[in-house]
């Protein structure tokens, strides 16, 4: 039985033997717990989404060290030792990350299977007909986006704003196509990083989604602008998330 069902059920026999008053408390009580844990899973995935941007940069860098060594093959110098002791230190970053979104996967599905055990089978895999939970669904789109695989990405993150359309994890969907848009349609992201900034100011990805507008706008020259943005993370909502810490320092560096 599901949490829903279960508290369906749970209202019906209590409104049966308890007055209008103890109701609503019983409902308010219900509604912070919902609303709690939400909250909580919308952590989780930020923390997803932030290991995986990790292992792109990462990616990215060891691409390029590569290419670098390829250049300088067949030479013994010092430049090329260096190079290669980087290569060991971002295998150990990417194996670190893996290794985190290994435990954060595994929390993702005891979430899962402590909401709705019938949705999973017995090795916690998605029963076959129904659908994916909105946290599976950003896991998909977060895993494509890691790939590189932008329209498979957008399509996983378009299904969660579909069929969750009122899930905690929307902004972190938005902000995943913002990121999808990036190589090909820069406006897009933009006008996606927006939505997230201004509607979902509650929600910890609107500091990523602030500071991303920040960055895009300080390297196009618009100080001003920059700064607004910047200024908007450094506030006591998003203290303690990555952004607020580096906005600091882009706000002390501005002209």
């Amino acid at each position: 039985m599901s949490i829903r069902a279960g508290t369906v059920l749970l209202m019906l026999g209590v409104a049966a033997c308890a007055t209008p008053g103890q109701v609503r408390r019983i409902e308010t009580q219900l509604a912070m717990q919902q609303r709690e844990q939400e909250r909580r899973d919308s952590s989780l995935a930020a923390m997803l989404m932030d290991v995986m941007q990790v292992q792109r940069s990462t990616l990215d860098s060891l691409e390029s060290t590569r290419r670098a060594i390829a250049l300088a093959k067949g030479e013994n110098s010092a430049e090329v030792v260096e190079l290669q002791r980087s290569i060991l230190a971002l295998q150990e970053n990417l194996n670190q990350s893996n290794r985190q979104l290994n435990e954060y996967y595994a929390q993702l599905d005891a979430r899962q299977s402590a909401i709705d055990p019938a949705a999973v089978d017995s090795t916690g895999a998605p029963i076959a007909g129904r659908a994916p939970s909105a946290l599976q669904m950003l896991e998909a789109g977060q895993s494509q986006l890691n790939r590189r695989a932008w329209t498979t990405a957008r399509a996983a993150f378009q299904e969660l704003l579909v069929t969750y359309p009122s899930s905690a994890l929307v902004p972190d969907a938005l902000y995943g196509i913002a990121l999808s848009y990036e190589d090909s349609r820069p406006d897009s992201t933009t006008a996606y990083l927006r939505e997230v900034a201004q509607n979902y100011k509650e929600s910890q990805r609107a500091a990523s989604a602030m500071f991303k507008l920040g960055a895009r706008a300080q390297d196009a020259g618009d100080v001003a602008a920059a700064r607004r943005w910047f200024e908007q993370v450094v506030t006591p909502p998003y203290r303690g998330t990555p952004e607020y810490d580096v906005a600091q320092q882009r706000l002390r560096q501005l002209p």
